[in-house]
């Protein structure tokens, strides 16, 4: 397979990207240092010109980014597809969609594990995440087992869980709404397992309004 080394900046997409690996012939992205440790290089982020076509990225292993993925301003329906990819060893986000400008990410039978602060954040009433074919998201033994949130998400992002399994976080699934627009959450057929806490969700401070959650 192929394998490209990053040390500081990461990938910018502002058209289209396929980097699609095999399950024999797998696409590695990490650092370049002698040294590896999460927070090495940039991920790859997705920008808001990026709507003619869909970028894909499959059977890829992306290694001690600060944030593996980053999708910013792409929506339908020409958003990224990643599947069978598994994401590793991350200094904060594993995957992040919104955060100002607004997002849509797929996300099929990918791993993200070991990451500091959060599996997945979504952020805005335009952002939405599916996770579905088996997807996992966890920490491993060690350091950080239980550390971290699996799926943070805020501000009326969209999620849809199908077939997942979140374990081993702080939180498995936590919801937050600081614009009285709460979240929306659909989770099915789906394992919270070994979490401190399962699912957690903040009500907006002035109204009392929680997510949605469909299970």
């Amino acid at each position: 397979g192929v394998e490209l080394r990053f040390e500081g900046d990461g990938l910018r997409i502002y058209g289209r990207l396929v980097a699609n690996g095999t399950a024999e012939d797998r696409i590695l992205l990490t650092s370049d240092k002698a040294t590896k440790q999460g927070g090495d290089w940039h991920g790859i982020t997705f920008y808001s010109s990026s709507t003619t076509y869909e970028s894909q990225v499959s059977y890829c292993d992306i290694r001690y980014a600060s944030t593996a993925l980053a999708v910013q301003g792409v929506q339908g329906p020409y958003y990224p597809v990643v599947s069978h990819t598994t994401i590793d060893n991350v200094g904060g986000t594993g995957v992040i969609v919104g955060d100002g400008v607004d997002g849509s990410l797929k996300l099929e039978g990918v791993t993200i594990r070991n990451f500091k602060n959060n599996g997945i954040y979504i952020s805005g009433d335009k952002s939405n995440v599916e996770l579905v074919g088996g997807s996992v998201i966890t920490q491993q033994l060690g350091s950080r087992m239980r550390t971290g949130t699996g799926i943070f998400i805020k501000d009326g992002g969209k999620l849809q869980v199908t077939g997942g399994t979140i374990s081993n976080c702080n939180y498995g699934l936590d919801g937050y709404d600081d614009r009285n627009v709460p979240p929306q959450i659909e989770v099915s057929g789906s394992v919270v397992t070994g979490n401190n806490v399962g699912f957690h969700f903040d009500p907006y401070w002035h109204t009392g309004s929680y997510p949605r959650v469909g299970i």
